[in-house]
């Protein structure tokens, strides 16, 4: 499949274990994940912020994964309006790729459920659809 992970996503699995770093887990191993430079210099900038210093060599060592395993896309220079105008480069770039999922914690800033062939849905939603065991 192909998946965007949203930076909340990565975030969550920085801060615990749990659906979120096993499904970050899970998608670098079985899936393709896609970003866009836009979506790492969120990654990057989020990381790097002072209240996440405690996770920071988690994150980091995470985020270096993401560099390697992801693919790079560049998209398209369309206009899009979203309630959160940050998640923009999330839906651009799964847009470009025809992605199956976006997954994201705030599903609430997509207001619709499905973009042309992409689907938003939740950690723990995407988490089942996949059979992610609980360790």
């Amino acid at each position: 499949m192909k998946i965007v992970l949203d930076c909340n996503v990565i975030i969550s699995a920085g801060i615990r274990s749990g659906v979120c770093r096993r499904l970050v887990h899970h998608v670098l191993d079985h899936h393709d994940l896609y970003v866009s430079e836009d979506i790492l210099m969120e990654y990057k900038d989020v990381i790097s912020r002072p209240k996440f210093k405690a996770v920071s060599n988690y994150l980091y060592s995470l985020m270096e994964m993401i560099c390697e395993l992801s693919e790079l896309v560049e998209p398209e220079k369309t206009e899009i309006t979203l309630p959160d105008m940050d998640d923009i480069i999330y839906l651009k770039t799964a847009l470009a790729i025809e992605a199956d999922y976006i997954i994201t914690g705030n599903i609430k800033d997509f207001p619709q459920k499905q973009y042309s062939t992409t689907t938003i849905i939740k950690p723990a939603d995407f988490s089942n659809v996949c059979k992610i065991a609980a360790n």
